[in-house]
C-alpha cells in the first residue's frame, strides 16, 4: 500500500480513551438462521424470500453455532458485539398479547452471558427489519396507517428484552437504519402496494416507535443504568460537485431528507422543512410528539458507507426507486470522468475514507455536540467487487478490505486528533460474510468467510488481523 499505514503512524498512537468500544455487528436474519427451530414464529423476510435460493433459513447457522461467534470476537480482540433480536423468536406473533418464546429468550440469554463472561459489551438492535409476519398481515407493520397498535405491540416486546436482558445490556438501539428500511418496501417490494406515501408514513412511524420505547426504557428501567439510542441512516456522505450554489443546496437537502428527517427531532427538537413540496403526504410531527421524540436518545449512532457527489440537480418526485434518490437528489460516483474512490460491488460503497471523515465532523458538530453527547458507528464496511467469484486464498487475503479499514479507521483518528470528535466507539459491518438484502448480485460484507460447504465453518479473513492491529495501535492501554 502506498499510503502510510495506522500502525505506522506514531502521531495515532494512544489516540483514542482506553474505554474506547470497538467491535463488530450483525443482524438476526442475517446471521442466525433456524427459521422454525424451537418456536420461532415466520417474519416478513421469510414470507418476502420464500422462493429465493438465498433465503435465511441457514444465514450462518449462528443459532446453533454462537459460541464459535464468541470465540471469533475473542479471537478479534472485540470490546464490543452488536446484534439485534429477532422479535419472531421471543415473540412469534408478535402482538402484546401474544405468548412469548422461552426457547428464543434462552439463545439470547447464552448468548448475552457468553459476551458478558468473555468481557465483551453486548449492545442490542431491537429491530433490524424483521417484523413478525402476523403483525404485517393484521396491520401492515410499520406501514399502518394508524400506529397506535403498532407501538403498542412493539413497546410490549421492547420491554419484555429489557426485562429479561437489561440487567446485562447496557447500550441499547431501537431501530436500524429507518432510510434504508422506508426504503426497502419500494425498491425491494417488501410491502406490498408500496406508495411514496408509505415510505413517508414508515419513516413517521419509525420516529414514534423509537420515542416511546425510549419513554419507556428511561421511566420504568432506569435502574439498569443503561442508554438507548437509534442507528441512523446508512447515511452516505453526500459532496457538492463544486462551489456552484445549486450544487451546495442539493448536498443540504440531501442530508436534511435522509438523515436530519429523523435527526433533527431526537437531537434538536425541530423538523425538517425539505420535504414540504410533498404537501400533506409527508407526515409532520404534533407538538407532542415532538415533545416526545426529542431529547430520545442517549447517545448518536450512525452507520455509514459511502460518499457521492451532488450534482446540484434535483429529480423529479416520485420517479426514483433506487435507496440512494429517494430524496429526490441527483448524484454520481464520478467527477471529470474520474471515479470518488475504489468502487465496491454494484458501486455500494466505494472508498472513500475522506467523506467519512467529513461525515464525521459534521453530525459532531450538527447533532452530538450540542447535546454533550458522543458519536458511536455501529456499522462501516466495504463488500469487495466480484468477491464471490474469487478463489479462497484471494477472500482470504483480502486486501481492499484490509486497505479500506486502514483508511477509514485512519480517518476517524484524524478527526479525533485534529477536529476534537468526540467518537466512543466504532463497528466494523459485519462479523461474518452473511445473508444481504441485495438481491441479483452477491455482496460479502463480512471479515469472517463462512465455508457453508463444510459445516459452516468460520475462516478469518486477513482483514480482520489487520483491524486488530490497528486497534491495538491506536486504542490506549489500561
Amino acid at each position: 500500500m502506498a499510503y502510510r499505514t495506522v500502525p505506522s503512524r506514531p502521531e495515532l498512537k494512544d489516540i483514542l480513551p482506553a474505554d474506547f468500544l470497538h467491535g463488530y455487528a450483525s443482524a438476526a436474519y442475517q446471521v442466525e438462521g433456524a427459521t422454525s427451530k424451537d418456536g420461532r414464529g415466520p417474519c416478513n423476510w421469510d414470507e418476502f424470500l420464500k422462493d429465493y435460493p438465498d433465503k435465511g433459513d441457514d444465514a450462518c447457522r449462528s443459532y446453533d453455532l454462537w459460541q464459535d461467534d464468541v470465540k471469533l470476537l475473542q479471537q478479534y480482540g472485540a470490546k464490543s458485539y452488536r446484534f439485534s433480536i429477532s422479535w419472531s423468536r421471543v415473540k412469534p406473533l408478535g402482538g402484546k398479547n401474544d405468548p412469548v418464546n422461552e426457547a428464543g429468550i434462552q439463545y439470547y440469554n447464552n448468548l448475552i452471558n457468553a459476551l458478558v463472561d468473555a468481557g465483551i459489551e453486548p449492545t442490542v438492535t431491537l429491530y433490524h427489519y424483521d417484523t413478525p409476519l402476523a403483525l404485517d398481515e393484521r396491520y401492515r407493520g410499520f406501514a399502518a396507517s394508524d400506529p397506535t397498535e403498532l407501538i403498542d405491540d412493539f413497546v410490549a416486546y421492547a420491554k419484555l428484552c429489557f426485562a429479561k436482558f437489561g440487567d446485562r445490556v447496557k447500550r441499547w438501539l431501537t431501530i436500524n437504519e429507518p432510510w434504508i428500511f422506508c426504503s426497502l418496501g419500494g425498491e425491494d417490494g417488501l410491502v406490498k402496494g408500496y406508495t411514496r406515501q408509505d415510505f413517508f408514513r414508515v419513516g413517521h412511524n419509525c420516529l414514534l416507535v423509537h420515542g416511546n420505547v425510549a419513554r419507556v426504557y428511561h421511566r420504568e428501567f432506569c435502574q439498569q443504568r443503561g442508554q438507548i439510542g437509534i442507528a441512523l441512516k446508512n447515511y452516505d456522505w453526500v459532496e457538492p460537485i463544486d462551489n456552484s450554489p445549486e450544487a451546495i443546496k442539493a448536498a443540504q437537502i440531501a442530508e436534511e431528507r435522509s438523515l436530519g428527517w429523523w435527526a433533527q427531532p431526537i437531537f434538536k427538537g425541530t423538523q425538517t422543512t425539505a420535504w414540504d413540496h410533498y404537501g400533506s403526504t409527508f407526515p409532520k410531527l404534533t407538538n407532542e410528539e415532538l415533545d416526545l421524540v426529542f431529547g430520545s436518545a442517549d447517545f448518536f449512532s450512525i452507520n455509514h458507507y459511502g460518499t457521492m457527489y451532488a450534482t446540484g440537480r434535483l429529480i423529479e418526485p416520485y420517479t426514483k426507486t433506487n435507496f440512494r434518490d429517494l430524496d429526490d437528489v441527483e448524484k454520481t460516483h464520478f467527477k471529470h470522468g474520474k471515479p470518488i474512490g475504489r468502487r465496491g460491488e454494484n458501486g455500494h460503497p466505494h472508498t472513500v475514507p475522506w467523506g467519512f471523515g467529513k461525515m464525521l465532523i459534521h453530525v459532531w458538530k450538527t447533532y452530538a455536540e450540542p447535546q454533550n453527547q458522543s458519536v458511536y458507528v455501529y456499522e462501516n464496511g466495504y463488500s469487495v467487487e466480484h468477491e464471490a467469484s474469487f478463489s479462497l486464498e484471494d477472500i482470504i487475503n483480502d486486501q481492499y478490505r484490509q486497505e479500506f479499514y486502514d483508511l477509514y479507521i485512519g480517518a476517524l483518528c484524524d478527526v479525533v486528533r485534529n477536529h476534537g470528535v468526540k467518537i466512543a466507539g466504532y463497528h466494523c459491518w459485519s462479523l461474518l460474510d452473511n445473508l444481504e438484502w441485495n438481491f441479483g448480485y452477491k455482496p460479502r460484507f463480512g471479515l469472517t468467510y463462512v465455508d457453508r460447504e463444510n459445516g459452516f465453518k468460520r475462516i478469518p479473513k486477513n482483514s480482520a488481523m489487520t483491524v486488530a492491529a490497528i486497534w491495538d495501535h491506536v486504542v490506549a492501554k489500561t
